[in-house]
This record gives C-alpha cells, sequence and structure tokens, in this order.
C-alpha cells in the first residue's frame, strides 16, 4: 500500500511540472507583447501641402486606398487616418506628388506579374531623365523627375507626372527597347526636317519673282499693259476733244511711244510728228472710273493709245497669266478638323492652373501620334485651361487636337504638318519660312496639323 502510494504521488509531480512548462511556453510570447498599444489601432497625421490643392492630395489617396483625408477648414492642409504601414505610404505619396509637375496613378499589371515587367534601372533609362523609387525607399533628387514604382493592393502601380506615364506605360507593356527605338524614330524624323528647313527659307517667295519680272520691263511697256487691261467707260454723249497745239501732241506722244519706234520711223522716212493727226481725228473717251496703277507703272493723263490686235492678245494673255483672287472671307463652317483613328476615344484630364504650352504640345502629341519641331525660346508661355468651369474632367480625343489650335492661336502660333506624322510650331510673323501648304476654301478636309 505505502509503494503504491507513492508512485501515485510521483505521477502527480511530473504532470504538475509539464502542465507548467507547457504553460511557460505557452505565455513567453504573450509576455512580450506590449499591451498598451491595441492590434489595428489608428493613428492619424496632419499634411500642409505647397503645390496642389487639398482635394487633388485626396484623390490621389483615395485612388490608391491609403487610409482616409480630410482637409482641414481654412487651411491647404490634410488630415491623413489610418493605420501604421498605410499612414507611412500615403506620406510617402504626399511628398512625391506636391510638386509643381501634374502626378497621377496608372496600374502597370497585376502582382504576380511584377517580376515579368523590367527592372526600375531599364524603365528609368528608357524613358530618361526619371529617377525611380519605392514606397521604403522613396525618389531622392533634384536633377530627375521622381517616379514611384511598387506593388499596392494587388498591382503594380506607377505614381509619375502626367507627361512621363505614357512612356511608363509603353516601357513596361512593351519593353523599353521598344520605346527606345520609337524615341529614335522621333528623333531623327526632328532632324531630317531641321536640316531641310532651311534649303526652304532660302527660296525667294512668289510676289518677289514676280516683282522682278515687271521690273524687267520699260516704263512704255508697263503702261501699255496696264492699260490694255483697263476697259473704257463709254460715255453717253461723248464731246470732241480740244484740238492740242502740235508742240503738245509731240510732247504726249513722246511719252507713250518707245524711242526704238520712233528710230524705226525716222527711218522709213515717215515723221514721228504724223501720229497726231489721227489721234485728233479719233478721240476716245477716259474712263470714268479711277484707275488703279501698280508702283512703277507712268500712264499719260490725258491721251490713251489706240488698242491694235497685237495689244488685246497681249491683255488676253496678261488676264490668263493674272492668278484667280481669293475669296478674303470664308464661311467658318466649312473648316471641319482632321480624322483620328481614336478621335471619340473618351480621356479624364486633371489640368494645372497655369500649364506651359510646350507641355500641353507633348500631352496632344501622346494622343494623337505627333511629334513636333520648335525653337524652345520662341515657342513660350503659359495658360490656364479649364474643362467646364474645373481643373478636372473628361473630353474627346478629337476636342483636344481643337484646344491646342485654339492655345496656339491665343498665342499667335502656328503649326503646319512637314513630313509624316511631324508638325513645325512657329510664331505667325514666321510662318513663310517654314514653306507651309496652302489650303484653298475648298478643301473641306485639314490634315492634322
Amino acid at each position: 500500500m505505502t509503494e503504491r502510494h507513492l508512485s501515485q504521488e510521483r505521477r502527480r509531480r511530473a504532470l504538475a511540472v509539464i502542465l507548467l512548462a507547457i504553460l511557460f511556453c505557452i505565455s513567453g510570447p504573450l509576455l512580450a507583447l506590449d499591451w498598451s498599444v491595441p492590434s489595428g489601432a489608428l493613428d492619424h497625421k496632419m499634411v500642409t501641402l505647397s503645390h496642389i490643392t487639398p482635394e487633388r492630395a485626396r484623390e490621389l489617396l483615395t485612388k490608391l486606398k491609403l487610409g482616409t483625408a480630410n482637409r482641414m477648414p481654412g487651411t491647404n492642409s490634410l488630415l491623413i487616418t489610418g493605420e501604421a504601414g498605410t499612414l507611412r505610404k500615403a506620406l510617402v505619396i504626399l511628398a512625391l506628388v506636391d510638386a509643381p509637375q501634374q502626378y497621377d496613378v496608372a496600374r502597370l499589371g497585376q502582382a504576380n506579374s511584377a517580376s515579368t515587367l523590367p527592372t526600375s534601372d531599364r524603365i528609368a533609362d528608357a524613358v530618361g531623365g526619371i529617377t525611380i523609387g519605392t514606397f521604403a525607399r522613396p525618389p531622392v533628387g533634384i536633377e530627375k523627375v521622381k517616379v514611384l514604382i511598387d506593388v499596392h493592393d494587388g498591382a503594380v502601380v506607377a505614381v509619375a507626372p502626367v507627361f512621363q506615364l505614357q512612356d511608363i506605360k509603353l516601357a513596361a507593356e512593351l519593353g523599353p527597347e521598344v520605346l527606345k527605338q520609337r524615341k529614335e524614330g522621333t528623333r531623327h524624323a526632328q532632324a531630317s526636317v531641321a536640316a531641310s528647313t532651311p534649303q526652304v527659307t532660302d527660296m525667294a517667295p512668289p510676289s518677289a519673282v514676280k516683282t522682278v519680272a515687271q521690273a524687267d520691263k520699260t516704263p512704255t511697256q508697263q503702261a501699255l499693259a496696264s492699260q490694255a487691261v483697263i476697259q473704257p467707260v463709254p460715255a453717253a454723249a461723248p464731246e470732241p476733244a480740244p484740238v492740242s497745239s502740235a508742240s503738245s501732241l509731240g510732247q504726249a506722244e513722246g511719252e507713250t511711244v518707245d524711242s526704238n519706234e520712233l528710230a524705226g520711223l525716222a527711218t522709213a522716212g515717215a515723221p514721228p510728228q504724223d501720229v497726231a493727226p489721227e489721234l485728233q481725228t479719233n478721240p476716245k473717251p477716259v474712263a470714268s472710273e479711277p484707275v488703279t496703277l501698280q508702283p512703277g507703272q507712268v500712264v499719260p493723263p490725258e491721251l490713251q493709245p489706240i488698242p491694235t490686235p497685237e495689244k488685246e492678245a497681249e491683255s488676253k494673255t496678261l488676264k490668263a497669266e493674272s492668278p484667280t483672287p481669293v475669296r478674303a472671307a470664308v464661311d467658318a463652317s466649312s473648316y471641319e478638323p482632321a480624322a483620328f483613328p481614336n478621335g471619340d476615344q473618351e480621356i479624364k484630364l486633371t489640368l494645372p492652373e497655369r500649364l506651359p504650352v510646350i507641355q500641353l504640345l507633348d500631352l496632344v502629341g501622346k494622343y494623337l501620334n505627333l511629334s513636333y519641331v520648335y525653337d524652345p525660346t520662341k515657342v513660350t508661355g503659359e495658360v490656364t485651361l479649364k474643362l467646364n468651369g474645373n481643373l478636372q474632367g473628361s473630353m474627346k480625343v478629337k476636342d483636344l487636337y481643337l484646344l491646342l489650335e485654339s492655345v496656339l492661336q491665343f498665342k499667335d502660333l502656328v503649326m503646319t504638318r512637314h513630313n509624316g506624322n511631324v508638325v513645325q510650331i512657329v510664331p505667325k510673323t514666321d510662318v513663310m519660312t517654314i514653306d507651309p501648304q496652302i489650303v484653298t476654301p475648298e478643301s473641306r478636309v485639314v490634315e492634322a496639323g
């Protein structure tokens, strides 16, 4: 009995030791926890913005689903509320987008495809002028544009300026090499246009050629040509012109008859004064309407030459060579903008309060596949664009082209398509130096640019 009692007592002690050991192992991690901070507790942070509005910052945080943002009344600050990890990411995003550039968010793919995407270094090298960071290592530096690419909420997201997002998406979807090839093609096209432009500017304009041709004519030939074009209006009751003296007739005839013709008449034995009686017996009425003369033309004030078959033929030739006058006023409704394959596509835009004209050209060129050649010292300035009174909204791609036309007209700039999709932009005063393509009012469709 005594042995049995001792064995049971030993068993109880052994079980007690085992239970204590189990409890010690379980209670170790529990004792290590900080029970002063409850699990999943929310924190908040006040952020003051310098370049963007609180509404725009809240919109970007909402796209990324990073906490809750509320604007503080009467200030340019946001109160960010969220868990510690979410709050840290939100602060990184706000520090990035609070810049003079207009930032936006783009989705590059699913989180499981992150390993197949090009590395950040390759994307930065293909796009050029950017530095890429992550939530853990935000981008730093002032010489390049800052971009963030990281996995978030089950997707690979990119936060970058609007004008670099398109190139970043192309580099991620098609590969950095494809983006480089496209940029090289555009650069070669711009170089070819820049090389061909001086040859065009060396050519004399058509008006200068016409002026030289008129200067080669003698004053008598110019007077006869202008008189042959003018059709005199006969008077209702012409009165005989008063007979002038021989000296005055001889002087007037000497002004209208070429010296070579006088020499030929003298050689044939016919004195030049014999022409005067013929003019006296056949007076011609003078046109009642005023005559418009070109510079360098001289017309006798009283006498008009007798029309001859040679002069009539010359008059017809001049009328045939004279260009048809272009209508001064063209109905505005006759203009039709160029058709684009994606013209009806709607795009969402978020514009800054002051948009440089060069950045607007970049935005339109990316959607319409246009390449530009311009002098950055002449194409300058900023504009303020509002979509239905707001800085953000949606519009069609074809309306984006009309918006560009309005801005260029407002800034006294013109654009003309030179070759392929290359467009030259110059001030209105320099438009004749780029060999523009003249479009008549009968041309209903105008090519883009």
